[in-house]
């Protein structure tokens, strides 16, 4: 969305629990867990929704240098 709240954009469609988005260093792309549980699965979109891809891993995405277990 803008900085003014207009232009809301949904990122992710799916029957999941997506969840702890954290912002790439370049603000190009944003990572975020997805699953039914707290240690989900982690996956990296670009910032204009389009590109969603799984890294393989699960935890917890606290920033950018990777996931905490």
């Amino acid at each position: 969305m803008n900085a003014d709240g207009t232009q809301v954009r949904q990122l992710t469609d799916n029957d999941e629990n997506d969840g702890g988005p954290v912002w790439s260093p370049d603000g190009k792309s944003i990572g975020f867990t997805s699953g039914p549980y707290v240690f989900g699965e982690i996956f990296v979109v670009n910032a204009d929704g389009t590109g969603v891809y799984s890294t393989g891993q699960e935890g917890i995405l606290f920033d950018w240098g990777g996931p905490a277990n």
